[in-house]
């Protein structure tokens, strides 16, 4: 199976989640991804936070080492993200200016 097989089987088992970068979102009212790795470290246990802190520079770092830190579950980073992320937005108008090809 090649490479975007795979992403689109993610997509379609609502495994993906798309994330502009550059702080796009912020324009919403929506987390960066430094406030992301926050509520991360946030989320685990007050002995592992400095060991955590010190562990990840990025996004993707902090959901790979939480998702260790749950025994390789990833029932509670999903949840800590969707609550972060799933919220109205705030403002559109940046977004609006997307076109679709």
């Amino acid at each position: 199976m090649s490479n975007i097989e795979r992403l689109i089987t993610k997509i379609r088992q609502g495994r993906v989640i798309l994330w502009a970068g550059a702080g796009f979102s912020r324009y919403a009212g929506i987390p960066t991804g430094c406030e992301l790795v926050d509520l991360l470290i946030g989320a685990t246990v007050s002995s592992q936070r400095e060991a955590f802190r010190d562990a990840v520079h990025t996004l993707p770092d902090a959901a790979e080492r939480f998702v260790d830190m749950q025994h390789g579950s990833m029932t509670e980073l999903i949840r800590i993200l969707e609550k972060a992320i799933n919220i109205a937005p705030k403002n559109m108008k940046y977004h609006s200016l997307l076109r679709v090809c």
